[in-house]
């Protein structure tokens, strides 16, 4: 089952989560976690969506989010992508001030200064990916500690206490909603439900969850619906009458547009293709 908080599982024998894996048209709504994730396109193309600002990656981009940065993500049909976590605890472990710093979210075609240097070491890590050997482990650790010296060498930016304490006052806010809603989907949920939570008034609430969210907040909650309701459509024989209801999707006009824009075509088409994989 999806959560909103990530927790994020490493290789046993590596300090970092390293995959690469091809996704059909995923969509994964806006969630959080304590590692910094380095997102590499290898085929296909991605929308990455941090607070209210959507990019596109395409092959060969790659994007960096940090830790306890909001963001969700949907993939365009066949994405191949190459995904790199690393775990607060090693961040901080080698960066000491790693509380008080982010890296730049820079993205696009390796176009930015020093980017250059991070686009070898993620292709020499990608042809490493399938060698579980003794050598291949000790290369791919060997490139983690040069890809993290290259990103504090050249992306590596420091908060000041004021801009620290603004950003985790939001990001607290936030994550209590994102939590509340994880666990209270499936009933009908109001903005006026969501602001009182925050203490907030609802016309501040509204541009407030806006701004920092990429979108409304029944948009929101109606994306963790989906998203719950496609991993049943794929997992189990319920009519998608029995999904909607169980997961408090109740209008079914606004269900069907919504699926058919993320996923390209109606439910019914995309259980029957899934049904026909080996």
């Amino acid at each position: 089952m999806h959560i909103i908080h990530e927790q994020v599982k490493t290789d046993a024998a590596l300090p970092m989560r390293f995959d690469i894996y091809t996704t059909q048209g995923e969509l994964v709504p806006m969630h959080w976690h304590n590692s910094l994730e380095i997102i590499y396109i290898l085929e296909g193309s991605m929308d990455v969506t941090v607070k209210d600002h959507i990019t596109k990656l395409w092959a060969e981009d790659f994007m960096i989010i940090n830790s306890r940065e909001i963001h969700g993500t949907h993939c365009g049909n066949s994405t191949k992508v190459f995904l790199l976590q690393f775990p607060y605890h090693f961040l901080k472990k080698h960066i000491p001030e790693y509380d008080f710093i982010r890296f730049q979210d820079f993205s696009g075609q390796f176009s930015f200064p020093g980017e250059n240097s991070l686009k070898p070491i993620f292709d020499q890590m990608s042809g490493l990916f399938a060698d579980t050997g003794t050598e291949g482990r000790l290369r791919l650790t060997s490139l983690l500690y040069g890809l993290l010296a290259e990103l504090v060498s050249g992306y590596m930016i420091r908060l000041s206490k004021n801009d620290k304490v603004k950003s985790d006052k939001n990001f607290n806010r936030l994550s209590s909603l994102m939590d509340y809603v994880e666990h209270h989907y499936t009933e009908a949920l109001s903005i006026g439900d969501a602001a009182g939570l925050l203490h907030l008034e609802e016309a501040y609430f509204c541009r407030f969850f806006k701004k920092y969210m990429g979108q409304t907040f029944l948009e929101y909650v109606n994306s963790v619906r989906l998203r719950h309701i496609y991993d049943d459509m794929m997992r189990t024989d319920l009519t998608l009458m029995e999904l909607l209801d169980k997961h408090g999707f109740h209008n079914y006009k606004v269900f069907s547009k919504m699926f058919k824009d993320v996923y390209g075509m109606t439910p019914r088409q995309k259980r029957s293709e899934w049904n026909k994989q080996p």
